[in-house]
Order: structure tokens, then sequence, then C-alpha cells
């Protein structure tokens, strides 16, 4: 996955060769799919956001700058997308990935299952701005200046949200357990 082959294919949907969009798509979509089920823990919501995410790049390609990676500027809009999404809904439920190591025992199966909802219950009471960052931080593994560059905040910025984030995240799983 290249930029520049990226920049190509939208040179080519640009130049009228619309078909080369779904190079694009089928490029990029399942790491916006995942983003999306990421934030919102719903299969649906992700499906329909990473739709809409697709149809609003396809849009606004010409309002796209060369000058920066397109796939920061797809992932930004995945990002934005999935908050709107989360601000306009009232209930979600985060679908996560947590490592814990694998014990045989069937109690040791439930504890794991018990530690996973009370993460998964804790990240989804995050207020939006909080959990995204968390979710491209621990989740989709970023540095801060990608995601400084993905959310336009500056690196103080970034820094002290995700403090702030691990510090609610901290106090509600220390209420649970």
């Amino acid at each position: 996955m290249s930029d520049t082959e990226d920049k190509k294919i939208v040179q080519q949907v640009l130049n009228g060769d619309t078909m080369a969009f779904a190079k694009l798509i089928e490029r990029h979509q399942g790491r916006v799919y995942s983003l999306s089920l990421r934030m919102t823990g719903s299969v649906e919501d992700a499906k329909d956001i990473t739709q809409n995410v697709f149809l609003k790049v396809y849009s606004g390609l010409s309002r796209y700058n060369q000058d920066f990676k397109f796939f920061s500027w797809l992932y930004k809009s995945a990002i934005n997308e999935s908050i709107n999404h989360i601000k306009s809904n009232k209930f979600h439920k985060l679908s996560l990935t947590i490592d814990i190591p694998h014990e045989e025992t069937a109690e040791a199966e439930i504890i794991k299952d018990e530690r996973k909802e009370i993460v998964q219950d804790s990240v989804m009471k995050l207020k939006p701005k909080y959990r995204a960052l968390i979710v491209l931080k621990y989740f989709e593994e970023m540095s801060y200046k990608e995601i400084c560059t993905l959310t336009g905040l500056s690196m103080k910025k970034v820094r002290s949200r995700l403090f702030e984030a691990r510090n609610l995240l901290r106090k509600s799983l220390n209420r649970q357990i």
C-alpha cells in the first residue's frame, strides 16, 4: 500500500476514470472498517460508517491535497465519521480484542470474559474524543505523530488528552474491579 500508488489512483479518478476508485476502496476498506468497529462496537454501524466515509471521500476527492498521504486523509475522515456517529447515538457496545493470558480451566475462561467485558464497558464510557485517541494509540498502534496528523491536534494536546483518557479509564476500571 504505497502512497505513490494511492496518489496515481486518485489522479486517475480525477481524470475521469471513476472505476479506479474501487481500487482505493479495496486497498483501504479493511482498516477503515476496523477503526469504525472499534469506535462503535457495532458491525452494522461500522459497515454504514465505512460506506459513508468512502462516499464522502469520493465526492470530496477534488479537495484532497496531494502534499499529504492519501491514507491519512481517508483515515481522518473515518475518525470524524465515527465520532459523529457516536455523538448521534445513545448506546454503543465496543468489541475489542483484549490480550489476557490463556488459562486452561473453565473458571479462568469466565474470569477472562468478565475482564474483557469490564474493559469494553470502561472504554465505551469514555467521551468520543478520548475513546478515539485510545483506539488510535493502543488498538491501531499509531505513534503520537501519526495521531497528531490524523486528528489535527498538537502533540501537546494529544499527550494531555491521552493522559486524561488513561486516568479516566483507570478510575473506571478500579471502580469495577
